[in-house]
């Protein structure tokens, strides 16, 4: 389950100053990796900022050419490292591919649901959750739902 501090659907913020996680949110995203025992260097930080700021799903190889085209001095394992205790703490999920590699979504703190374009890897947050608990006789301890398919955007070019 992940946990994100959103009140609508948003998409997830692109880097570079397009947007990006707000910095109370990184602030707790931060201090919840500390808490984990998780050293918080000055390039994990800038790294944990790179991912949340990607609005697209990645592989860890992605994430490690962004960090390093953001000019954050990551190793690949410093990336494996920091991706670990994200899906540990529940800031990040992980999803399997069919080719048998794995993508990774920057999940803030606060329950929400996730819209994948499976074109462009963009990712939407949807906050409202909609789902309706089971019948009686069930006890949920979390779920999970994400949808997969195509954005706006790519739905647009196609046609």
């Amino acid at each position: 389950m992940c946990y994100a501090g959103v009140t609508r659907a948003r998409p997830a913020r692109a880097a570079g100053g397009r947007g990006g996680v707000a910095l109370q949110d990184l602030d707790l995203v931060c201090g919840r990796l500390h808490d984990a025992g998780l050293r918080l260097t000055g390039p994990r930080r800038r790294l944990v900022a790179v991912f949340a700021g990607l609005g697209h799903w990645c592989t860890p190889a992605e994430l490690y050419a962004a960090a390093r085209a953001a000019g954050v001095p990551a190793g690949r394992a410093t990336v494996y490292r920091l991706l670990e205790v994200l899906v540990e703490q529940g800031l990040c999920r992980v999803f399997a591919q069919r080719d048998r590699s794995v993508r990774y979504v920057f999940c803030g703190p606060g329950h929400h649901h996730h819209m994948i374009c499976e074109d462009c890897g963009r990712v939407t947050e949807i906050a409202e959750c909609a789902v309706e608990p089971p019948p009686a006789g069930f006890a949920v301890r979390e779920h999970a739902v994400d949808f997969f398919g195509q954005c706006d955007r790519c739905q647009a070019a196609k046609t």
